[in-house]
């Protein structure tokens, strides 16, 4: 059956056309739903915003990304929330692949730091020793990029 389905899609190009289309819009929007924005944040005197995560580890902050809405302003939103004021991010990184996912690592540099509902603001030593695995290993990434 799915083969004289496929046989008689491909003998029209009206119909083919519009499928290969559809089908390379769904790959694109698969890819990109597995994506995801990770933020080094930095306030006063060097120090990081770490939030607490829902098994109580520290994390960065973190934004799954919408694949239909810009990444820019989504990650403005964000920070604009997450911070109570305007911020300028800059993309240091980008890390993974289409399939496992793709973090997509920022830096932003807060005038103040105000208190986060769930955030704690330490020093970027005590927060590398806080965190655990992926997060751990995003902001060794930022400090090798941001050095070297």
């Amino acid at each position: 059956m799915l083969h004289a389905l496929m046989e008689w899609g491909s003998s029209f190009s009206a119909v083919r056309r519009p499928t290969i289309k559809l089908w390379r819009k769904l790959e694109r929007l698969q890819r990109a739903s597995v994506s995801k924005a990770v933020f080094v944040v930095t306030g006063e005197e060097g120090r990081l915003l770490v939030l607490s995560s829902p098994s109580e580890a520290l994390r960065l902050p973190a934004m799954e990304l919408h694949p239909g809405d810009p990444i820019a302003t989504q990650v403005a939103a964000f920070l604009s929330l997450l911070l109570h004021q305007e911020v300028t991010p800059s993309l240091v990184a980008i890390d993974g692949t289409p399939r496992q996912g793709v973090s997509f690592l920022y830096q932003a540099v807060a005038a103040s730091e105000p208190k986060a509902s769930a955030g704690l603001w330490l020093d970027a030593q005590v927060a590398f020793s806080c965190l655990t695995g992926e997060h751990r290993r995003l902001l060794r990434l930022y400090v090798k990029s941001s050095t070297g």
